[in-house]
């Protein structure tokens, strides 16, 4: 027997970070310095998400805000459910969002730092 990912190379492996806004440090709308993280599945991924959605592939991501003192706080997210730690403490798990809400966006559907809460 074949293993997939023998089949489908690098199916796992490859995804694609958004080059525009995955890392993005700034001022958010409520005035606090917030990271954005943001990518999505790879080029195999996004053929497969065609076939299906007949959308192409939306940007999943999740930004972060800190206040002044460093202190987090969850600005938003897309799918998938995520985990937040500070100083290796757990500090909030932040729910999955809508699959059917997703999967309806297209590549055009991203966070940029001016739509940061």
């Amino acid at each position: 027997m074949v293993a997939a990912a023998a089949v489908i190379p690098n199916w796992l492996a490859q995804g694609e970070p958004d080059p525009n806004y995955m890392g993005a440090i700034g001022t958010s709308n409520s005035g606090k310095i917030y990271l954005i993280s943001e990518g999505r599945i790879g080029t195999v991924g996004q053929a497969v998400n065609l076939t299906l959605t007949g959308n192409t592939t939306p940007w999943i991501y999740s930004a972060i805000e800190f206040d002044s003192s460093g202190n987090p706080s969850i600005a938003t997210g897309m799918f998938p459910t995520y985990t937040v730690y500070k100083n290796g403490q757990f500090f909030a798990k932040i729910p999955q969002s809508a699959v059917a809400a997703f999967a309806s966006y297209n590549q055009s559907y991203e966070l940029t730092g001016s739509n940061v809460p």
